[in-house]
C-alpha cells in the first residue's frame, strides 16, 4: 500500500509508477465536492501517465443530479 497527497499529480504519479493497478480513494468530508472532483481528475491522469492497467475511484456521486432533484443525501453530494 503506498499513499500520497492526491493534490499533486506529480506525487499520485511517482507513487503510481510500475503499479498494475490503482484503488484510489477520497474524502468528501475533508475536501467537499470541488475539490474532490478535482483530486480524482489528478489520480486518474497519473494513471494514465503511468499506463495503470486497472484504477478504482471510491468516491459518492451526486445524487440529486443523479434523481433530477428527487433525493438529497447530504452525505452522498
Amino acid at each position: 500500500m503506498i499513499s500520497c497527497n492526491i493534490d499533486s499529480v506529480d506525487e499520485c504519479s511517482a507513487a503510481f509508477k510500475d503499479a498494475y493497478g490503482v484503488f484510489a480513494m477520497t474524502n468528501y468530508w475533508e475536501c467537499g465536492p470541488e475539490k474532490e472532483y478535482q483530486q480524482g481528475l489528478n489520480m486518474v491522469n497519473a494513471a494514465r501517465e503511468q499506463k495503470v492497467q486497472h484504477f478504482i475511484w471510491s468516491s459518492l456521486p451526486d445524487t440529486m443530479a443523479l434523481s433530477n432533484g428527487k433525493l438529497n443525501l447530504r452525505h452522498y453530494m
